[in-house]
């Protein structure tokens, strides 16, 4: 169960995050407001994806959707949170040698 999460994680960050996806997201933004938060939104793209493949690998697909959607959402959080931490130490060591 643990790889199911893992990989609608995966999905979800790669999708709603990463630089190969912008253009899909993009397009699908473009449909309407509803897609555009579903595109970016972790928790909320989490949830399909884990509705979605608890759907296609036989799961309990009333927990795998909300369970998802709350792991994708945590583990967003968590590298953002990370990601700015570094970028403020950046900051912070670029002042210093100025």
């Amino acid at each position: 169960m643990i790889e199911f999460y893992l990989a609608c994680i995966g999905i979800t960050i790669i999708v709603t995050q990463s630089s190969i996806f912008e253009d899909a997201r993009n397009a699908f933004s473009s449909i309407g407001d509803f897609f555009d938060e579903l595109i970016h939104c972790p928790m909320c793209f989490g949830f399909w994806v884990g509705l979605i493949l608890g759907f296609v690998y036989g799961k309990d697909v009333v927990m795998t959707g909300p369970i998802s959607s709350i792991l994708s959402w945590i583990v967003y959080t968590i590298a953002n949170f990370l990601y700015s931490i570094t970028i403020y130490f950046q900051n912070n060591s670029d002042i210093e040698e100025d």
